[in-house]
């Protein structure tokens, strides 16, 4: 069972979202197939499983019953539930239940219970608290997501929905995610839970944060150069990459389980810019679905590049155009 719903609760510090500086608005996503949860993390449940069921499947009953907060790892949402039933119910007892075997741990936080199996405990040390730009860790949500939701799809999603700009490299943006859940809480705390039920350690990933967006990226991806002229440049082009945009990659409307390529992605993206930009024999390379809002077009243009995990790309600025390119 898949399903991705996202309410947001509170976008505080400096006002509202900007809106677009482009003509072409980011498409929204198609709505969710189910409705936001509970705001109590640990709300009490009354259920009743009239048959055996997935713990994944589960996890998405609980979420249009109950709501609360539950986080699955990637790879148990086949994990057996047998059927059986509670009245106004403790969450916590429910979920031990549940997840009451030697096959599953449970790691109890504020916000919410994450089950994983032996062997993952370092993911219990995932955690964004105090890595996020203040801008960014005012935003609070309610989300949840269905086991093999993507990571760049689930970001894509919530960059829509929440009007802000969370993104991931390749490496980090293929993860899948497990069945997660989770009631209102913090943006560091969200992103934790989807790092977390997709199975990335944190010894594997980095954090970029700015007032303009978040990057979630491999450690063995870490930020460089992305323009490779800067010297020639113009005063007006400058400007230009300086100018604040909100678009969306790499297609319009936004359908954010697909991969699509720059052959696909280009021409969308030279409309939503108002410039061509163009990648000369490099049509090919795959482009992860991505909201941005609110961005300066030069950032644009180096987190596209950014998310392949290989410093062998940049763009340079031309007197009509934009081309990205092979450097090496």
């Amino acid at each position: 069972m898949r399903f991705l719903f996202l309410f947001v609760l509170i976008v505080v510090v400096g006002g509202c979202a900007t809106t677009a500086t482009t003509p072409a608005e980011p498409a929204e996503p198609d709505a969710p197939d189910a409705t936001a949860p509970a705001a109590d993390p640990r709300p009490d449940v009354t259920l009743n499983l009239k048959g055996p069921t997935m713990l994944g499947d589960f996890v998405a009953t609980l979420a249009e019953t109950s709501g609360g907060g539950i986080v699955v790892m990637n790879g148990l949402e086949y994990v057996p539930v047998k059927a059986q039933s509670w009245l106004d119910a403790p969450f916590e007892r429910v979920i031990r239940d549940v997840a009451g075997s030697d096959k599953v741990k449970i790691e109890e936080t504020p916000a919410y219970f994450f089950l994983y199996p032996p062997g993952y405990e370092v993911l219990e040390q995932v955690s964004l608290e105090g890595l996020l730009d203040p801008k960014s860790d005012a935003v609070t949500a309610s989300i949840g997501f269905g086991y093999r939701t993507s990571m760049f799809e689930a970001l894509a999603f919530m960059s829509s929905s929440l009007g802000i700009t969370l993104l991931a490299d390749q490496v980090i943006g293929d993860a899948q995610l497990g069945a997660l859940n989770l009631a209102e809480s913090p943006l560091h705390v969200c992103l934790g839970a989807l790092l977390k039920s997709a199975r990335v350690p944190p010894e594997a990933f980095e954090v970029e944060s700015t007032p303009e967006y978040v990057f979630l990226h491999a450690k063995s991806n870490p930020p460089r150069p992305g323009l490779l002229n800067p010297l020639e440049l113009t005063e007006a082009q400058n400007q230009f990459l300086d100018k604040k945009v909100s678009v969306t990659v790499p297609s319009r409307p936004l359908n954010v389980s697909n991969v699509e390529n720059l052959g696909v992605a280009l021409p969308v993206l030279s409309r939503q810019l108002g410039v061509e930009v163009v990648a000369p024999g490099l049509e090919k390379l795959p482009v992860s679905p991505a909201v941005f809002r609110d961005v300066p077009v030069r950032k644009v243009l180096e987190l596209m590049i950014r998310q392949w995990p290989v410093p062998e790309f940049g763009y340079r600025v031309e007197e009509n155009r934009i081309v990205i390119e092979r450097t090496s």
